[in-house]
């Protein structure tokens, strides 16, 4: 069942399932828009990375998630569901739909000194 059916058929429950959980920082959620819009246009700002995302993303990376994601469309919705914090990360979760009508999950870990040290879109 896609979404547009849960919302015909059972719209409290497709309310509920769009709705935010507690605690979302509005400045966390627009980070997490613009990072995933950086990576999605093949280009990030180095500066919000930790040493490891950074290395990490390379230009054959960044090439292949833009190939990869592009015909998921823009992000035109986002829902906050929440945030866990280990090992000195506190890691922001999202349901993300796209333009075409795909829904993938995006994790954004941040460490202690601000620094985006993981991105993850993800269908669960």
């Amino acid at each position: 069942m896609c979404s547009s059916d849960l919302d015909q058929v059972h719209p409290q429950l497709a309310a509920a399932s769009n709705a935010a959980a507690a605690g979302e920082d509005p400045a966390v959620t627009v980070r997490a828009k613009t990072v995933l819009a950086q990576l999605l246009s093949g280009n990030v700002d180095r500066t919000q990375l930790d040493a490891s995302m950074n290395a990490a993303m390379t230009p054959a990376i960044l090439a292949g998630a833009k190939a990869q994601f592009a015909p998921l469309g823009a992000a035109t919705t986002w829902v906050y569901l929440g945030k866990t914090t280990a090992n000195g990360s506190t890691t922001y979760r999202y349901r993300v739909t796209f333009s075409s009508g795909t829904q993938l999950y995006a994790y954004m870990s941040v460490d202690a000194a601000g620094k985006i040290s993981g991105y993850l879109l993800s269908p669960s």
